[in-house]
């Protein structure tokens, strides 16, 4: 999940599944599960943050589960306030100074909203491995409320929270060189088949074509008019 305010440029531009949003120019990227395809077009200017699971009470009071998935407009959660902070930010040409600026502005809108200890636990045993049957174990809830508590933090179910942080492992070993078929074994694929499904749903591209790319980002994948959005040439 993460918040980001476009200075100046045109509004942005989403193409999903769902087909193709304009939220403006002041974004809540929600945690995602899927691909989206973001015009980047002429040059432009934007501030952002990336945002750890629970940020969501904390500065929008909204659980990660209703934004997930989806991207929102500022304006909808801050009202005025988004906008005033935009053209702030669009004003000031210092850029370290409108960092400041925009940690200021997430610092005065963060509320005392602690990440409840069953899902904080969760994080760090899925970070060592583990996987969702012990994190619900430790926990002490049952399997339907753990998934109720960690949605509301996260954003995604802790089963698809584990996957896709299973993806992004890949993609960072991919950029760094490594072998994609060694990487989905040792993530424990079934089988290639599995492991492409799943690939093309989260990058919008096989693995092929995203080791042909070779983006300076993981997460970022450079794409051009031959691609559609769904992956055909």
């Amino acid at each position: 999940m993460h918040v980001v305010l476009r200075l100046w440029g045109p509004e942005v531009r989403i193409y999903s599944r769902r087909g193709v949003m304009e939220p403006g120019y002041a974004l809540v990227c929600g945690a995602r599960s899927e691909y989206y395809v973001k015009d980047t077009g002429p040059a432009f200017c934007s501030i952002g943050a990336v945002l750890q699971p629970g940020a969501s009470l904390a500065l929008f009071s909204a659980p990660g589960g209703e934004l997930a998935e989806a991207h929102t407009a500022l304006e909808d959660l801050w009202g005025r306030e988004a906008e005033l902070l935009r053209e702030r930010l669009a004003g000031t040409a210092d850029g370290h100074v409108r960092l400041r600026i925009f940690e200021a502005a997430l610092l005065a809108r963060l509320k005392p909203v602690p990440l409840h200890a069953a899902v904080a636990g969760a994080l760090q045993m899925f970070a060592g491995g583990s996987d969702v049957a012990a994190a619900v174990k430790a926990s002490g809830y049952s399997h339907r409320h753990f998934n109720q508590l960690f949605l509301s933090a996260a954003g995604l179910t802790p089963k698809v929270h584990c996957r896709v942080q299973r993806f992004q492992r890949i993609l960072r070993g991919m950029t760094a060189g490594e072998s994609w078929a060694d990487l989905a074994m040792e993530a424990g694929y079934s089988d290639q088949a599995h492991f492409c499904r799943e690939f093309q749903r989260m990058a919008g591209a096989t693995p092929t074509e995203y080791a042909r790319a070779q983006p300076a980002f993981p997460m970022h994948l450079p794409r051009s008019n031959s691609f559609n959005t769904d992956g055909r040439r």
